[in-house]
C-alpha cells in the first residue's frame, strides 16, 4: 500500500509510514503524529486556516485518508508528462511556475481520455500515446470560501509530434517548450512538491529510459 501525501499551501499531511526519504527542506522533527480520532480537529484547523505543522498519520492509514477526505469536495483532474522522438520533455509555464499539462476531468470523462485531451488543448501537442499510468497526485486549496481536495491522474506519454506549441492563453498559461531531460532538475527546482513525487517515481523506476 501506498502512501499519501496531501499538499496544502506550504503545508503537508503524509498518510501513512514513515518514508525512506524525508521531503525536500523538512525534517521528520517537523512533523506532528495524529491519530485518526484527531481528524477532525485537523479539519477544524484547514477550515479555519490555521494549518501551518505537518502531519504524519502511521496507523490505519488507508482508513484514515478516506475519513479525511470525507470532508472536503474532491475535484479530479488528469495531466500528462510527454516525452518527444528526441527524448525532449514537454513544460508549461503558468502562474509563476513551470508545470506539466493538465485539467478538470468533464463529466463522466475517463482520466485517460482527459489527459489526452488537456495535454492537446494546452499546448497544441497531438498523435500522443500514454505509455505508463503514474501514481496520482493530491492537493488542497481554497475556493469561494471553501477547501477543496484535488485529485490529479498522471500518464507518461510519448508524441512524435514536431510542430510548433500553441500555449492555451485562456488558461493564463505563458509558455509550452520542449526541454532537455538534464535540465529537468532545475526546472522542477521551480515547480510544485506534487510534480516532484511524481518525477521522482519516473527517475526511480527509470521509465523515461525505456521509449
Amino acid at each position: 500500500m501506498q502512501n499519501y501525501k496531501v499538499f496544502i499551501n506550504k503545508g503537508l499531511i503524509i498518510f501513512g509510514k514513515k518514508p525512506d526519504f524525508a521531503p525536500e527542506n523538512l525534517m521528520w522533527s517537523d512533523f506532528q503524529k495524529v491519530s485518526i480520532d484527531a481528524i477532525p480537529r485537523l479539519v477544524e484547523l484547514i477550515k479555519g486556516n490555521e494549518f501551518k505543522d505537518f502531519f504524519l498519520l502511521e496507523e490505519e492509514f488507508e482508513k484514515a485518508f478516506q475519513v479525511f477526505v470525507s470532508y472536503f469536495q474532491i475535484l479530479e483532474a488528469a495531466g500528462g508528462i510527454v516525452v518527444n522522438n528526441k527524448g525532449d520533455i514537454l513544460m508549461i509555464h503558468r502562474f509563476e511556475r513551470w508545470d506539466f499539462p493538465k485539467g478538470h476531468l468533464h463529466k463522466g470523462e475517463l482520466a485517460s481520455v482527459g489527459a489526452l485531451r488537456e495535454v492537446t488543448e494546452e499546448t497544441g501537442v497531438k498523435n500522443l500515446k500514454i505509455i505508463h499510468s503514474l501514481p496520482g497526485s493530491w492537493h488542497m486549496y481554497s475556493f469561494a470560501n471553501e477547501w477543496v481536495v484535488k485529485k490529479t491522474h498522471w500518464y507518461l506519454m510519448r508524441s512524435n509530434f514536431e510542430g510548433v506549441l500553441k500555449p492555451q492563453s485562456e488558461e493564463r498559461i505563458l509558455a509550452a517548450i520542449w526541454i532537455p531531460q538534464y535540465t529537468l532538475p532545475e526546472y522542477m527546482g521551480q515547480s510544485y512538491g506534487t510534480l516532484r513525487d511524481v518525477v521522482d517515481y519516473i527517475l526511480q523506476h527509470q521509465l523515461f529510459d525505456e521509449y
